[in-house]
Order: C-alpha cells, then sequence, then structure tokens
C-alpha cells in the first residue's frame, strides 16, 4: 500500500512539474512571437537621351495592285536609301508593317427609287512602315526632313531614349533601398520594435519615354526648315519594397 502511495505522490510531482515546464515555454514563446513590416522607397535618376527611334511610313494608291505596289516600293527604297547616306546602319532599319489592302467606294443606281448602293473596287493601297533608329541624336531633325521628302508621308513614334540604362536603373535602385531602409529605422522607433533580417524584396523600375504625336506629310512640308527637336531627359525610376522580420 506504501509502495502505490510513492508511485502516486511521484506522478503528482512529475505531473506538476510537466505543467509548470510547458507553461513556462509557452510564454518564451509568446515573448519571442515575431511579425513583420513593409517599407517603401522611391529612387530617381534622370540622364539625356542618346539614341532616337523614329517610324516613316510610305502610304499610297493606284488603280492596279502591281502598279501600288511598285510607287510603295521605289518611295520607301528612297527613304531608305536616304537613311543609309546619313550613316544609318543597316541594323537599325527595320520593317515594322506592310500592308495591300483593296479600297471601294460606294456607289448608288441613279435610275432606282430609293437608289439602291452598291461597292466599286476603285484601287488599292498599300502602306509599308519602317522603323528607324538614330544614333546622331543631333541629326534628328534633318533625319526627319529628308525622310518625308524623299517620299514618306507620315512621321510617327518619335522616342529618344537611353540605349544602356543598366547603371542609372542600379543607381535609382540604390536611392530607393536607402530611402526604405531609413524609413524603416523610423518605424522601428516609433513603434519600439526590433528589426531581425529582411524577408522580402520586391521591385518596380520604370523609364518614361519622351514621344511626339504623327506628323504627315503635308505638315513637314509646310516649313521646309529642317525642325527643331528637343530631346530633353529622361527620367529612370525604381520603387522598391522591403519586408522585414521584427520582433
Amino acid at each position: 500500500m506504501k509502495y502505490l502511495n510513492h508511485l502516486i505522490i511521484v506522478g503528482i510531482i512529475f505531473l506538476l512539474a510537466l505543467t509548470i515546464f510547458v507553461g513556462a515555454n509557452t510564454i518564451d514563446i509568446m515573448e519571442k512571437t515575431e511579425g513583420s513590416i513593409s517599407v517603401s522607397g522611391t529612387g530617381e535618376v534622370y540622364a539625356t537621351p542618346d539614341m532616337a527611334s523614329v517610324s516613316f511610313a510610305v502610304i499610297n494608291e493606284a488603280k492596279e495592285a502591281d502598279e501600288a505596289l511598285a510607287q510603295n516600293a521605289e518611295k520607301t527604297n528612297q527613304v531608305i536609301e536616304f537613311l543609309k547616306n546619313e550613316g544609318i546602319e543597316g541594323g537599325d532599319i527595320k520593317t515594322t508593317s506592310f500592308s495591300i489592302n483593296p479600297r471601294y467606294e460606294y456607289r448608288s443606281e441613279e435610275d432606282l427609287f430609293p437608289p439602291e448602293g452598291r461597292r466599286v473596287l476603285v484601287g488599292y493601297e498599300v502602306n509599308q512602315t519602317v522603323e528607324v533608329n538614330v544614333r546622331d541624336i543631333e541629326k534628328i531633325g534633318e533625319i526627319l526632313e529628308g525622310g518625308v521628302e524623299e517620299g514618306a508621308n507620315r512621321v510617327s513614334n518619335l522616342l529618344f531614349l537611353v540605349e544602356d540604362k543598366s547603371e542609372l536603373k542600379k543607381e535609382a535602385r540604390e536611392i530607393a533601398i536607402m530611402k526604405a531602409k531609413e524609413e524603416a529605422k523610423n518605424i522601428e522607433k516609433q513603434l519600439g520594435v526590433s528589426l531581425i533580417r529582411i524577408v522580402g524584396f520586391n521591385e518596380d523600375s520604370q523609364t518614361p519615354h519622351f514621344y511626339q504625336r504623327g506628323v504627315t506629310q503635308e505638315m513637314m512640308m509646310e516649313d521646309s526648315i529642317a525642325p527643331q527637336i528637343e530631346p530633353g531627359e529622361n527620367k529612370i525610376k525604381s520603387e522598391v519594397i522591403i519586408t522585414y522580420e521584427i520582433r
């Protein structure tokens, strides 16, 4: 009987000890419970463009398809030849679209009442567009004027670009990260928490371009002087979000 009582007492002591141990660890786990905060930062740098991109289109009509094609090819070849004579390499000249479409007109029968309409094939329209990279950016005005004079009757999609943006993106990212870290330090003080480590990172980089609306041959020929085109500056922007584990 005494032996049984001893076993019961030992069991009770063991259960009490286990309860105290589990409780202590529960408190310790609660004290070490970790959360997270996310902070953002934006970095911007500016650079002068070193390349321009522009599209020249030759659009013409003729009664017969082969005639329209021949006229379009002649004018387009003149434009390309002019570009090459201005020092533009063949790799910087690319045909981006080509189409030939029948053109119809709506005509009515005068001897019927009410008039009964019908479509009549009156010719074909050919449209060929060439995209050009101009690396000597100071010549862009002359290139625009000369392309129109050689036969292009629409100029569009003028963009000023920075060809190699890798270092600029890196610089913008460094600024954004620095600002995000400063914000994290401020929040750490304000909330009375501790930053443990970075557990997440996300970046969104943007490079806005300068662009110009489409210009027709008639608009360009109103003034024979080459247009004054100002490339301005491009803004390279980086937005980052850093997530910290906190305690």
